[in-house]
């Protein structure tokens, strides 16, 4: 936990608060007082670091879907390296005239999402959680970004409630192994 001192205009607190909050889990407690020339205020929040969404720490109301496990998913997955060049020249193609098409877009974004997070499970079995914590989020933001796009285009059996699910890098493995199984 750490404090976090704010000094801005009056009208200004409620979004800082808010767009802070979605960086760091803000305590509801928090202090105003006017700064000296009562001009503008101080605000002074506890706040500690956002815990990942994994399956060890889901919240409450959120639910564990029943997807395949990494090892499964991924055992006729190029290599990393290989995968790396792999979302580099699809990223390419969808700049190209031509290249971006809906099912181009989601190859691309279901790749970098599975390359994400087999990096992610490599770093977490090699590291400690707090070294591994980066490679964590991008692999979380990654499969956020691909569970919202197919939601969005009605793609699969997405949940409707897909914004309280504790993690989608089981959705990523899912489909990324219905995609090598397609090919």
């Amino acid at each position: 936990m750490f404090q976090i001192r704010i000094i801005c205009d009056a009208p200004d607190v409620d979004e800082i608060t808010k767009r802070l909050s979605g960086i760091f889990d803000i305590s509801d407690m928090s202090r105003r007082y006017p700064t000296r020339d009562a001009a503008r205020v101080r605000v002074y929040l506890t706040a500690g670091h956002r815990q990942c969404l994994t399956l060890d720490h889901v919240p409450s109301g959120a639910t564990v879907q029943d997807w395949p496990d990494a090892e499964t998913a991924y055992k006729d997955a190029p290599t990393v390296l290989k995968e790396i060049n792999n979302v580099l020249e699809l990223s390419l193609q969808l700049g190209r005239p031509g290249g971006r098409t809906p099912a181009a877009e989601r190859e691309q974004r279901l790749r970098k999402a599975a390359l994400l997070d087999r990096i992610a499970l490599d770093e977490v079995g090699t590291y400690a959680p707090d070294v591994a914590v980066n490679a964590v989020e991008g692999a979380e933001a990654a499969a956020l970004a691909l569970a919202r796009a197919d939601h969005e285009q009605g793609h699969r059996e997405l949940p409707k409630d897909h914004e309280a699910v504790a993690s989608y890098r089981g959705y990523v493995r899912q489909e990324y192994a219905r995609w090598l199984t397609g090919q």
